[in-house]
């Protein structure tokens, strides 16, 4: 059924696009098509009068991957040809063509540029239209029928073929008199009546339970598949209690053939004097294949009757129970993705349903969420959008426990402002959880509390939770980028100084423990000893700044600057230990002269001489005052560069 009304609803779209426009009520609210390097030309062709070609409105439809449509005018010279130029060449963009003549839209052909082209010709044929309906055949009627909470849900396709030589149209003022092409009427207590995409052909009339089609119907032999491929959809449902329920569906117009499809999952159904046949189409992956039942020639104020076997339910919503909402969170520079799943629970044994014209529940779903989708089960347990209130659940659900997801996005005007999601659910929830992808985004919120990081493979979760939500009781959560590094707060400032202050008696004492020291190596184990023991400081403060965060004793803010100096420190550390290492393994300048013998080696300065000026006093260190070894270019305790003009002792 969805395959056979592409082409229906294709035709759809252009005839309402291009009615808005020509009304000027949707010139603001439809954008360009894409734009490119391809070109679509081509000209007007009309049988019924060869010389009403020029100055006729054209209409360009495009389908972007995107999903973004696109809409382009333009108009016929006085021999018929157009252009459509600087368009998108990208194959995966779809273009309908047509034209809008003697007040009636007119689909042209389908158009799709192949890889590498960047020109296609099409033409588009118009034609004075007729009232005469007496060449219309209603050829398939379709029935889709599913139920869910409590009701039956029915889609039906008719499918149209016109054996005459015009396009059968009555405009407004005329259907008072003239006969429609088309007529249907809906099964008795029929409710939520609706067009797929919400958009009203031009020629429907809605009254009551009765429907009435007036065209455009274009000659089935004009080529084109959307010639061939013309008809009419429509939805609606019907309340259904527990036990066997008979549905009489009439056919005011009659058809050829009738085609009836459940579900193989769902509740019985019987078709009064149809056959089963095997579905033509195969079901999408994962899918179980539909019943199919077929009833052929169907004469015109004709019926057939339904009976479907709903399964037992009890109408008791205070059986249904909130356990618990999860809530996954990410953002990036256009929207908020949210993933929210949800836990319940029924008592007792029995399914539940929504009393009529009521729900079960409502789950959340901010104003404003674009892309609203639900789990394949959802249809089934009668979830669906509200109006404006969130997502309606009607049931049937089973005892036991049910999961529900629902993703949407929430556009981002701002990627430097802050975003607040707020949640109401409207019963008690034990135990709300959110976790929000750590993409540089700081969380606040009055109600959760944060818990202890998510980590998985790829990324970490900042993870939040509220227990015992009440049903009035709004949660809001604001989320905003991490700004610049702010200034340390006082606990922050006080860590820092502490660590820094440790640094600077470990250099102090270092002195007085090296004056103790009688020979190069025990000064370097020195050294190494307070390199080691502040490295091992600073990783126990990485650890315990870890674990302050993890347990919520600290913000976001702190965290990120305090963890930023520890590791900063930790790598000069580090670095610094490499070097140190690297200069010991090097051979000595002396070593060469060691091997001539002892006697040459006393003639050769010792490493931890003192080293003398020109006038045999010692060098001492300018900033310290630390004695200055022969060998030492820079003072071994506070690294100032040593050189001749050195003070002396």
């Amino acid at each position: 059924m969805r395959h056979a009304s592409v082409a229906c609803l294709a035709a759809l779209l252009f005839a309402t696009s291009a009615a808005a426009q020509h009304d000027g009520t949707a010139g603001a609210q439809v954008a360009d098509v894409p734009a490119g390097s391809g070109a679509i030309r081509g000209e007007i062709v009309n049988p019924d009068d060869p010389a009403r070609i020029g100055d006729v409105e054209m209409l360009l439809y495009a389908l972007p991957a995107s999903g973004t449509p696109g809409l382009r005018r333009a108009r016929s010279d006085a021999a018929g040809h157009f252009a459509f130029e600087g368009i998108a060449n990208d194959p995966s963009t779809a273009y309908l063509v047509g034209a809008r003549y003697a007040g009636i839209p007119y689909p042209g052909e389908r158009v799709s540029f192949a890889a590498g082209e960047t020109e296609k010709r099409v033409t588009v044929r118009v034609g004075d239209p007729s009232e005469d309906a007496s060449g219309v055949a209603v050829v398939e009627a379709r029935l889709e029928v599913t139920s869910a909470g409590g009701r039956i849900g029915i889609s039906e396709l008719h499918r149209f073929e016109n054996h005459g030589a015009r396009t059968v149209f009555a405009a407004a003022p005329r259907r008072a008199e003239a006969k429609p092409l088309f007529r249907a009427r809906l099964p008795k207590g029929a409710e939520e009546f609706r067009i797929p995409l919400g958009i009203q052909p031009e020629g429907l009339v809605h009254d009551g339970d009765e429907l009435r089609f007036y065209g455009p119907l274009y000659p089935s032999g004009w080529p084109g598949p959307l010639a061939k491929d013309q008809g009419l959809a429509f939805q609606y449902t019907l309340p259904a209690a527990s036990g066997t329920v008979a549905i009489e569906k009439q056919f005011p117009s009659g058809a050829q053939r009738v085609v009836v499809l459940v579900p193989s999952t769902g509740p019985k159904l019987q078709v009064v004097g149809a056959r089963e046949e095997k579905p033509a189409t195969q079901p999408a992956e994962g899918e179980a294949p539909p019943l199919q039942f077929v009833v052929d020639r169907v004469a015109p104020g004709g019926k057939i009757t339904l009976k479907i076997d709903m399964p037992a339910s009890r109408v008791d919503p205070d059986a249904v129970h909130l356990e618990e909402t999860r809530i996954f969170l990410e953002l990036d520079d256009a929207a908020l993705s949210v993933q929210q799943e949800t836990l319940l629970v029924v008592s007792g044994d029995t399914a539940v349903v929504a009393p009529q014209g009521g729900s079960l529940l409502t789950l959340p779903v901010p104003e404003g969420a674009k892309e609203v989708r639900f789990d394949r089960d959802a249809f089934a347990r009668g979830l669906a959008p509200g109006d404006g209130v969130g997502a309606i659940l009607r049931g049937p659900l089973p005892p036991g426990e049910t999961r529900l997801s629902i993703a949407y996005h929430l556009p981002v005007t701002d990627p430097k402002g802050a975003i607040a999601l707020d949640l109401r659910f409207g019963r008690t929830l034990p135990l709300l959880s959110i976790f929000l992808a750590d993409t540089g985004l700081r969380a606040e919120s009055d109600r959760l509390h944060r818990r202890r990081p998510v980590k998985t493979p790829d990324r970490t979760y900042i993870a939040l939770e509220a227990f015992q939500v009440e049903p009035s009781e709004t949660v809001r959560l604001a989320l905003a980028p991490l700004g610049a590094p702010a200034k340390l707060p006082r606990a922050g400032l006080y860590a820092v100084v502490a660590l820094a202050a440790g640094l600077v008696v470990s250099f102090v004492a270092a002195p007085l423990r090296v004056a103790r020291r009688s020979s190069a190596a025990d000064d370097a184990v020195e050294r190494e000893d307070a390199a080691l023991h502040e490295r091992e400081a600073v990783y126990a403060s990485l650890r315990d700044l870890e674990h302050d965060y993890e347990t919520a004793k600290i913000s976001d803010g702190d965290y990120q600057n305090m963890r930023l100096e520890l590791r900063n420190r930790a790598a000069a550390l580090m670095r610094a230990s490499t070097g140190a290492a690297g200069a010991r393994s090097e051979p000595q300048a002396n070593e060469g002269h060691q091997d001539t013998g002892a006697a040459g080696a006393r003639s050769e300065p010792q490493a931890n001489e003192v080293r003398r000026d020109v006038s045999g006093s010692p060098t001492i260190c300018p900033s310290c005052s630390a004695p200055a070894r022969a060998s030492d270019r820079f003072c071994a305790q506070c690294g100032t560069r040593i050189d001749t003009g050195a003070a002396r002792a």
